[in-house]
């Protein structure tokens, strides 16, 4: 959990395996049988909340409850969250997304004929007073005025790729429904508010898969600008964003032709689209403090020009 609330999971049989970005063990791929993924959910939201996971799915024709992708609560009428792609028994048919609470179900089969097998898309649900509503790929598929509540008990637990027993405590193993997930899940944040349709784009679009340099624990994050040759490539600038992942504060230099770079922005936005940080390349070099920014996680470097281009992306850890 990198959240800072203590919600960890602890895997059952569920595999890592690489990302939507191409990096290796950094999302988890369950078997539809009997992986899973279970953790404590005291506080997890039961009034306005807003879930966000990318999913890249196997097979969801198999099984008459579908496949149950996330849940907390158990399946008591009004204390259930569950997130399930419905291959057979929801109240549009085949192929569709649902959330369940066990009182109130809605789904929808959205903009794809059938759920889509085999690429990564994002699956965002929100509810609030105003209602419930669902997001694939950052487009609106789902408007219904109803809320649906979830008031979960003491020692409920959350499950990741499978179906909570009746008292949200454990999962139900040796389903006879066949209703774990099968396919890989990535990123899945849960907010105690309704996002706006700003911050649910920004999950979508704002983490393509290019243009990105995946980071490990020893280093420096680099970004290149101004090409000034091309046999062999070369550049004007190589700026230096350091120490990656970091935990107190980063070090931002922008080299020694950093003259050449008047008028060019540096942006850092966090998961959801918010700006932590942004600095106009005036000296050699910066420091931030990263004790004003929104909290452990990934965050994204951008690099613009004097025109508003963006010149590159790269990614950084906060922990």
């Amino acid at each position: 959990d990198e959240s800072g609330n203590g919600n960890n999971g602890t895997v059952n049989g569920a595999a890592l395996t690489t990302d939507r970005f191409g990096a290796a063990n950094s999302a988890y791929s369950f078997d539809g049988v009997n992986s899973y993924i279970i953790g404590n959910a005291n506080t997890f939201p039961v009034g306005d909340r807003s879930i966000s996971l990318w999913f890249r799915s196997n097979n969801i024709g198999v099984g008459a409850l579908g496949r149950q992708v996330l849940g907390y609560g158990g399946q008591t009428c009004g204390k259930s969250w569950l997130m399930i792609m419905d291959n057979a028994g929801s109240p549009n048919g085949n192929n569709s997304f649902e959330v369940n609470s066990h009182c109130n179900i809605f789904s929808v089969t959205s903009n794809y004929s059938s759920i889509p097998n085999g690429s990564w898309h994002n699956w965002v649900a929100t509810t609030s007073i105003a209602g419930t509503r669902f997001y694939i790929d950052g487009t609106l598929v789902l408007d219904t005025p109803v809320f649906v509540n979830s008031a979960v008990a003491a020692n409920t637990n959350y499950i990741f790729g499978g179906f909570p027993n009746h008292n949200g405590i454990g999962v139900i193993l040796n389903d006879p429904n066949n209703t774990k997930w099968n396919g890989e899940l990535d990123d899945i944040t849960v907010w105690n508010r309704v996002l706006t349709q700003n911050e649910i784009t920004q999950l979508y679009t704002g983490s393509p898969c290019v243009n990105y340099q995946i980071i490990t624990v020893t280093d420096t994050l680099i970004i290149n600008a101004n090409l000034s040759g091309i046999n062999p490539v070369t550049f004007q600038n190589t700026i230096k964003v350091y120490p990656n992942p970091s935990s107190s504060q980063i070090t931002i230099d922008f080299g020694a032709n950093f003259n050449t770079l008047a008028g060019y922005t540096m942006r850092i936005q966090n998961a959801v689209g918010q700006t932590v940080y942004t600095t106009g390349v005036t000296q050699q070099q910066f420091t931030s403090n990263l004790n004003t920014w929104t909290g452990n996680g990934i965050y994204f470097v951008y690099l613009i020009d004097a025109q508003g281009n963006t010149i590159d992306v790269k990614k950084i850890i906060l922990q």
